[in-house]
């Protein structure tokens, strides 16, 4: 630009900055990390992933939370990384300056950009690494292929000149009688013409189907389980030259929308059974016997001691308080007193033994007192001998006495 005689030249220069391309390396070093991990995790869980899709469970749904779970991580490392970075650049700052004796200042500026950065590269990373896993799971269960009514013969394969397809069903071996049963259920009766049954619990059903543009013709089909594992597979197994047959897809589309329905009819195979056990009985010795016949006739006595004592309030209070009173404790009275009769039926044994055992101990004590006064033993041989024979009878005959004091107690109520 000329003014003056003066030139004047502008420059605009302009500087476009990469860093941290050298982080490339470690963040695929990273996703291959994790897509292993996710791997192994997968390998891991295969027999509950195997079992969820037994039980009828979408595979939609198990991708959907094996995703989530790395969305979940994503965050938390991303999250992570961000909060532990300026620490390890502060260390690591000491440490150089500690090595070279100089101070050296570093500033770390952690903006809200780089939380976002790191937060998508984390996420990225998490769920590239994650996709294929997933989508791996989700393959282990035959109901996740895609949603069609048009089967290629592609996806047939052969063997022994017949064309397989897996239909999307797996069963346990213990529930290879239901699946049996439920295709002869689902089936056209008239056209099944043969059944197998073989020694390993598999079996096949061959049945007909019969083009509606060709009448008097058929087409042979067979139903054939396969046993892999703990699993039980259906196969159809059609002639090699019927794999481009173009009714194929739908008798397979009806087959594959007949099995979907048969979580639901082997649950309405089972029948439930309640069972009432008898509640256990309540072991009771002499001992507990005699001390509930104790504290029921303390219950039994402290409520007619209130009976009498209400007797003697009656002409001070109201009728229908005095009657609400004697109900009330009326009912408690007879209901303790069939408690007692009922527990004194259950001392009735133990009275004739009570009684038995009463009866060698005294004579024992008899035979001792005799030996002792024909000196046939000495004085302190009889008190060794005789002291556990008294004790032992003591105890037996107050037991007898607590239960003939319950049956007198009872006989006066009864009056």
């Amino acid at each position: 630009v000329l003014r003056g005689g003066r030139v004047t030249t502008y420059e605009r220069i302009i500087a476009i900055s990469f860093r941290g391309l050298e982080a490339l390396v470690l963040l695929v070093i990273a996703a291959l990390m994790n897509s292993v991990v996710m791997l192994g995790h997968i390998e891991d869980r295969r027999r509950d992933i195997h079992m969820l899709a037994i039980l009828g469970a979408d595979p939609r749904n198990l991708f959907y939370a094996l995703m989530t779970e790395a969305l979940v991580i994503g965050i938390v490392a991303s999250f992570a990384g961000w909060l532990i970075a300026p620490l390890v650049d502060r260390a690591v700052t000491l440490l150089l300056s500690w090595v070279s004796g100089a101070s050296v200042t570093r500033m770390t500026v952690m903006s809200a950009e780089s939380v976002l950065f790191a937060s998508a590269m984390g996420l990225a990373v998490s769920l590239i690494s994650t996709y294929i896993p997933s989508r791996r799971m989700k393959e282990v269960s035959l109901m996740g292929r895609e949603e069609r009514k048009v089967i290629s013969p592609d996806e047939m394969r052969l063997a022994g000149g017949m064309a397989v397809y897996e239909l999307p069903i797996r069963v346990s071996v213990f529930e290879t009688e239901l699946l049996y049963r439920y295709l002869k259920e689902i089936l056209p009766r008239k056209d099944i013409t043969g059944e197998e049954v073989y020694l390993d619990g598999t079996f096949a059903i061959t049945f007909v189907i019969l083009p509606p543009h060709m009448k008097g013709t058929h087409g042979t089909c067979r139903l054939r389980s396969v046993k892999r594992g703990d699993t039980i597979l259906l196969n159809l197994e059609v002639p090699e030259e019927y794999r481009k047959y173009m009714y194929l897809s739908d008798v397979v589309y009806a087959l594959e929308t007949k099995l979907l329905n048969f979580s639901k009819w082997r649950e309405s195979q089972f029948r439930y059974q309640i069972l009432r056990r008898e509640p256990r009985r309540e072991i009771l010795t002499l001992d507990d016997l005699l001390e509930k016949c104790g504290k029921v006739m303390a219950r039994i006595r402290e409520v007619e001691l209130k009976l009498e004592k209400l007797e003697s309030m009656k002409a001070s209070i109201s009728a229908s308080l005095y009657s609400e009173y004697k109900s009330k404790y009326g009912k408690s009275l007879n209901s303790m007193i069939r408690e007692l009769l009922t527990l004194s039926l259950k001392l009735e044994p133990f009275v004739g033994q009570l009684r038995r055992e009463i009866s060698r101990l005294r004579g024992e004590l008899e035979r001792l007192k005799v030996a002792r006064e024909l000196g046939e033993i000495s004085r302190d041989e009889f008190e060794e001998k005789s002291s556990p024979v008294v004790r032992q009878l003591e105890e037996y005959e107050k037991k007898l006495k607590i239960i003939e004091d319950v049956d007198r107690f009872l006989l006066s109520r009864k009056r």
